[in-house]
């Protein structure tokens, strides 16, 4: 089944509609994947945001800005965190803080990001190196590893949020007006929560479907026997069975949906970015 992308990205920091009641707002990143996605709901009295972004002085300028304007007319109000990695949890902890915004996230997550930023031995940045050279990574190279990755994520992540609402499996939230249900999936991170709003054929996926590349799985020191690639194969075979009318709101790349057309290239696009 061929891919069809949908919208051109918006400029750094600028609310687009893509939905009624709901903003894409594109954060950069300080990596090769240069830009994150995140997702904001205009409701009665307030917005409700999924993931933040980074915590880096460029990404705290758009959310200034944006309490500036957005936020001056209705305050931020909740925060829904697909994910613990830096791009999603980054900002949490400070707009939190700032708003008194409650955040939504599963409890796999929520401590994957608390032991992460409290580098508990076993998941600092020696005991990744260490984890590294026992798979044959010569001990200079362990050592750079060590050096260059050290400390990124409490960089990114130097606030966490201090208390979470939990989110599990086939729970439902109302965003924007519109019920949302849970999807949780496995392997590109602990207890990843997609939503899909089967009303509006919409499904924010999050990293566990992107447009032009496969998500990043990886085995970690903590559980050196695991098999991430099992559980995120299954995790997408879940998803296979949700609607395919569905369009998917990633949080890399472009929307998409499934295109069905028979038309000889008719999914063709300019922009994959």
């Amino acid at each position: 089944m061929a891919i069809e992308r949908l919208f051109e990205p918006p400029e750094p920091g600028q609310p687009v509609p893509v939905a009624p009641g709901l903003l894409w707002v594109r954060l950069p990143l300080p990596f090769q994947l240069n830009h994150i996605n995140v997702w904001l709901f205009e409701e009665l009295h307030q917005y409700t945001l999924v993931d933040t972004g980074v915590n880096l002085p460029d990404v705290v300028a758009i959310w200034e800005k944006l309490g500036q304007t957005l936020f001056a007319k209705k305050p931020l109000g909740r925060i829904v965190l697909t994910h613990a990695h830096p791009d999603h949890v980054g900002m949490a902890g400070p707009l939190a803080r700032q708003y008194g915004a409650p955040v939504l996230m599963s409890a796999g997550e929520y401590f994957f990001t608390r032991a992460i930023c409290a580098a508990v031995p076993g998941m600092n940045a020696s005991a990744l190196a260490d984890f590294l050279a026992s798979h044959g990574l010569v001990a200079e190279k362990a050592e750079q590893t060590n050096k260059a990755r050290g400390g990124l994520f409490n960089k990114l992540v130097p606030e966490p949020p201090l208390s979470f609402l939990r989110l599990q499996h086939g729970d439902t939230l109302t965003l924007g007006g519109h019920p949302w249900t849970c999807h949780a999936g496995h392997g590109h991170s602990v207890e990843h929560i997609s939503l899909v709003c089967e009303p509006l054929n919409l499904l924010i996926s999050g990293d566990m479907l992107l447009p032009s590349i496969s998500t990043n799985v990886s085995v970690y020191g903590t559980e050196p026997d695991g098999n991430p690639l099992k559980a995120f194969l299954e995790s997408v075979q879940r998803m296979a069975k949700l609607p395919d009318t569905l369009t998917v709101l990633p949080s890399h790349g472009v929307p998409l949906k499934a295109c069905t057309s028979a038309v000889p290239n008719c999914c063709a696009t300019t922009s994959t970015a």
